[in-house]
Order: structure tokens, then C-alpha cells, then sequence
């Protein structure tokens, strides 16, 4: 073999793996995440429950099969944007505080007891692609149940009824 085969041989390898790796990369990024509410293929209940938990928030877009919205934080005193998931983590343990402490919490969703409550939901249906985990919904049903929110208080002993 003289060096033109081996050159013409290598720049073929070359192409082949270029061609492959380019394959994998633009398969691996692809959406495999359960459809979110917008999307034709959610199952009506779940479609229903996804509006349920967005309520009153305003989508800024959507990531990943997930919303990602706007919500009031007191410590910057303004409006961040995060995924829905901790938004309401984030003010299921710190808005009422925030409240308390003479922050100014602008009307809308932002009830520590009403997140708590929708972060169940979220993991007790496995909302928005999240996967389902009924211990963490029942904590978090029995934060907002602690909280004064009926429904929350109806989810909890409903969940440890069943053994969750």
C-alpha cells in the first residue's frame, strides 16, 4: 500500500466516526421526557392536574417537557424564573417566612401552603415529566395539611391510608 491508499483509507475512517459520533450526539439530546400540559399526547387528567399546578403563573417557556415560570422572590425583591418544580420548593419553605418577616409578597400563587400542595401533585402523578414518588408527595401534602390547606390535609390522610 503507498501513502495515497492509506490517506484516502484514514480520511474514509475519519468520516465514517465523524458521521457516527454526529448521530449519537443529535439522538441523545432528543426530548424523551413525558409530554407536558400543552402538548396533544398527556393523558386528560394529567393535562388537567399540569393546569391545576400552573395556575395563576405565568409561563415564561418551557424546557424539557418542563415549564419554567415566573415567580416573586423577596430577597432579590423582583421576579426570577426557574422550572416549576423549584419554584414551588423554593416557596413551599421560604415565602411565608419572607411574608413574616415584612417582606412585601405581591398578589398571586405565592402561599407557602398552596406550594407545598402543588409540589405534591407534582410528585404524586409524576407531573411534567417528574417521576413518581409518593413518599416525598405525602411530606409534602403534610407540610401544607400543617399549613391549614384542606386539600392538603384531604391528600395526606388519603396517601397515608394507603400506605404511602
Amino acid at each position: 500500500m503507498d501513502l495515497r491508499h492509506i490517506s484516502i483509507a484514514l480520511g474514509v475512517f475519519l468520516l465514517l466516526t465523524g458521521g457516527f459520533l454526529g448521530f449519537v450526539i443529535i439522538s441523545g439530546t432528543s426530548d424523551a421526557n413525558a409530554p407536558a400540559a400543552n402538548q396533544p399526547e398527556s393523558e386528560p387528567k394529567q393535562a388537567q392536574l399540569e393546569a391545576a399546578v400552573l395556575e395563576g403563573y405565568e409561563v415564561a417557556f418551557w424546557g424539557d417537557g418542563r415549564p419554567f415560570v415566573k415567580f416573586y422572590d423577596p430577597g432579590l425583591d423582583d421576579y426570577a424564573t426557574q422550572d416549576i418544580f423549584q419554584a414551588l420548593f423554593w416557596q413551599s419553605n421560604h415565602i411565608d417566612d419572607a411574608a413574616q418577616m415584612g417582606a412585601t409578597v405581591p398578589e398571586g400563587p405565592y402561599d407557602g401552603a398552596e406550594a407545598a400542595y402543588r409540589l405534591g401533585l407534582i410528585h404524586e402523578h409524576g407531573l411534567f415529566g417528574y417521576p413518581v414518588n409518593l413518599s416525598d408527595a405525602l411530606r409534602s401534602y403534610r407540610i401544607a395539611r400543617v399549613a391549614g390547606h384542606s386539600k392538603g390535609k384531604e391528600a395526606a390522610t388519603r396517601l397515608e391510608r394507603a400506605g404511602a
